[in-house]
């Protein structure tokens, strides 16, 4: 596999230097995707968005992602309570006292006070005392935001 070959001298110079930054974020600061990677050029289907060491937000391929972004780098995110629309879908980021006011509805308490109580290594999984509030408390864990249906559904319920 050949290294791409970036557009300009300043992209090639952040190699290694820019941060990760996530969907919600670029799209937040007015960035659309643009069907090819900004940093070389070549037409794309998965976009990353890079933020460069002057500030410059970026939609990139995987392969210029990797070569361009910290390897240790922390995904930057948009702040909870954020509220933003992706290909006509609208979606917010819960604020944390949201996250434990659905924790509390779909479990009873939180779950730190769960796992303080019965431990790190819970056999048998978590105790869901609503279904339909755990799954979506189970989305929001896996991708750290919901639709806006989700939270409206969600909100009414708890």
């Amino acid at each position: 596999m050949t290294k791409p070959k970036f557009i300009t001298e300043e992209i090639r110079q952040s190699e290694g230097k820019a941060e990760p930054v996530s969907n919600a974020y670029m799209i937040n600061a007015g960035k659309e995707r643009q069907g090819h990677c900004q940093a070389c050029g070549k037409e794309i289907n998965n976009q990353y968005g890079v933020k460069l060491p002057n500030g410059a937000l970026l939609w990139v391929g995987s392969e210029c992602k990797k070569i361009l972004c910290k390897s240790d780098a922390i995904t930057l995110d948009v702040a909870p309570g954020t509220q933003w629309t992706d290909n006509g879908k609208s979606y917010v980021k819960p604020t944390e006292d949201w996250i434990t006011r659905l924790q509390i509805g779909t479990m009873g308490e939180t779950l730190q006070s769960i796992i303080d109580r019965k431990g790190l290594m819970m056999c048998g999984g978590l105790p869901a005392k609503n279904q339909f509030l755990f799954s979506i408390w189970d989305t929001y864990r896996q991708y750290g935001q919901l639709t806006e249906k989700q939270y409206t559904a969600a909100s009414k319920s708890i």
